[in-house]
């Protein structure tokens, strides 16, 4: 019997509000992420507060929010 550790990412894209607030979140890989972006964007788009970004004469002004998360997932697999 062999462990194999696998460590999988998830990559995301946010639009952070003026206000700080999260109106739009979506997987950066869309066919391999949306299972996960299913559950975390309502979240984020809830309960997501970001200080926001500024423009060279001090307002608050929309912006993107690149992420990445990652998340380590073990298998045992049986080995001859």
């Amino acid at each position: 019997i062999e462990r194999i550790a696998f460590r999988k990412a998830h990559h995301m894209v946010m639009t952070v509000e003026p206000d700080g607030s999260v109106s739009q979140c979506r997987p950066m890989v869309s066919v391999e992420q949306a299972d996960f972006a299913r559950e975390f964007c309502p979240l984020a788009i809830a309960d997501g507060n970001f200080l926001p970004a500024q423009n060279s004469d001090g307002d608050e002004i929309q912006s993107i929010y690149l992420f990445s998360i990652r998340a380590d997932r073990s298998v045992t697999q049986l080995t001859k």
